[in-house]
């Protein structure tokens, strides 16, 4: 199946998280607030539709992704010539989908990214032509029977191995953590 949904809005790049060294030598990270802000709108903007396929977007997707971002009134380039942006701005919209999407053991295989100037003539851009992302998802199907093998065969990879999984508990919040230790 193939869904596509419009998300309007300045599209906002992934930026890393910010750090604070407190007196006492402790070290805190903060996400950036605007890219925070940003995933919140895309889940806001596409939860009630996906509310609706929310049994069929469970698993692994495929996802193209479309980038129309205001042209800044200096650049006279056709298309956007930043390589490094379109990596950041599919991070940001694969986190946004993820933390709203996926389950199950799923994930995101992204196969194409276009970064186009919103205003120009793309028909993708649709009408009125705003900034935002076009979100092509498209699901994968994968064979029951072929899951179940290689859950089997993991399993007894792990066996032989005298390895398992094991929660802990770490940091001064009490985090709980899944690690792979041997046995």
């Amino acid at each position: 199946m193939k869904y596509v949904f419009r998300v309007y809005g300045e599209p906002m790049q992934y930026r890393a998280p910010g750090f604070r060294k407190l007196p006492d030598g402790r070290v805190i990270t903060h996400p950036d607030k605007r890219v925070v802000e940003w995933q919140g709108e895309i889940r806001s903007q596409i939860r009630s539709v996906i509310t609706l396929l929310h049994p069929v977007l469970s698993g692994a997707i495929q996802l193209d992704l479309w980038v129309f971002v205001t042209r800044p009134k200096t650049v006279t380039s056709i298309y956007p010539d930043t390589l490094p942006d379109s990596s950041n701005f599919l991070k940001t919209a694969e986190d946004a989908l993820n933390k709203l999407a996926i389950e199950d053991d799923g994930q995101i295989v992204t196969t194409r990214l276009y970064e186009r100037w919103a205003y120009m003539n793309y028909p993708e851009c649709g009408k009125p032509r705003r900034p935002g992302l076009i979100y092509i998802i498209k699901t994968i199907e994968v064979d029951p029977q072929l899951k179940q093998d290689l859950n089997r065969e993991y399993k007894q990879y792990l066996q032989d191995h005298n390895l398992e999984y094991r929660t802990i508990v770490v940091g001064r919040k009490m985090k709980k953590k899944t690690v792979l230790r041997e046995v």
